[in-house]
């Protein structure tokens, strides 16, 4: 907090070619910094529950310190889109996998209980978690 204080009196918040909110990532490290002080409030709300979720970010404040580590998290972001299509693919083998093993199977295993220290089948009627099968 100290350092986000000290760069926007520096630079100025708004205003000037060096303002502290034109650069993205100043932009996302006051916005964890903002989060970590909501987080000290006393004020018990979901909305700010959602936000002390967003805790984790709190390492990428590091990003502003190291140029090169700033380089590679934006490299990261600039191969995302790529890697949508090889993400597409997966979603169609798995899709196409899955319908496979419905087939398969096709509901041999339901309501069938199984030892657990042997591992073999019993031949009673197991229960489901809402009820009788």
């Amino acid at each position: 907090t100290l350092e986000a204080m000290v760069k926007i009196v520096a630079h100025g918040l708004f205003l000037g070619h060096k303002a502290y909110l034109t650069e993205a990532w100043n932009r996302l490290d006051l916005f964890i910094v903002v989060v970590g002080i909501l987080d000290l409030l006393p004020i018990e709300s979901t909305n700010l529950s959602t936000l002390r979720a967003l805790r984790v970010m709190r390492p990428l404040r590091a990003i502003n310190r190291f140029p090169q580590l700033r380089f590679l998290v934006n490299l990261l972001l600039q191969c995302l889109p790529m890697l949508s299509n090889v993400l597409a693919l997966c979603c169609f083998i798995f899709f196409v996998f899955g319908i496979l093993a419905v087939q398969l199977v096709q509901g041999r295993l339901r309501g069938t209980c199984y030892d657990l220290e042997t591992g073999e089948r019993e031949d009673v009627m197991c229960t489901i978690r809402w009820g009788k099968v």
